[in-house]
């Protein structure tokens, strides 16, 4: 899951199958966004463990986040306009939910971990190459 080149980039969006609900990805590593302790998002919150935040990670780094998920949301969103970057376009955002098989032996609860992420566009959670591993019908997610 390397980025790609920003010469590539737009014409392998054109290409590239984006994520559907229902859709189950394996991710073991790329940017998302999490809530996670404000200690790994903040220099200024060095050792604060018991706030929380969303801000983008490394799934590398984080490894609780390394797993499978399903997909339960997507959509075209997140542009706008900004001075220093002008016109920002809307790009293929995803949510997805973490599958717990089992629970660690250290007692924390991996339950309800969410992310998110964009497939094309200029954000900074980016997962370009992601291809599905299994598909849940529709009659189950509803």
């Amino acid at each position: 899951m390397k980025r790609k080149g920003i010469e590539n980039m737009f014409q392998d969006e054109k290409e590239m199958k984006l994520l559907e609900e229902g859709d189950v990805i394996e991710l073991k590593e790329g940017t998302t966004y999490a809530y996670v302790p404000k200690h790994f998002l903040y220099d200024n919150y060095s050792g604060v463990f018991d706030e929380f935040d969303h801000g983008a990670v490394s799934i590398k780094d984080m490894k609780y986040l390394q797993g499978k998920y399903i997909v339960h949301h997507t959509a075209m969103d997140g542009g706008g306009s900004s001075v220093r970057d002008g016109d920002v376009a809307d790009g293929h955002h995803v949510w997805c939910d973490k599958i717990v098989e089992e629970r660690p032996s250290y007692g924390h609860s991996p339950q309800n971990i969410r992310i998110d992420f964009y497939q094309t566009g200029n954000f900074t959670a980016m997962i370009f190459d992601i291809t599905p591993i299994n598909k849940i019908p529709e009659k189950v997610l509803n």
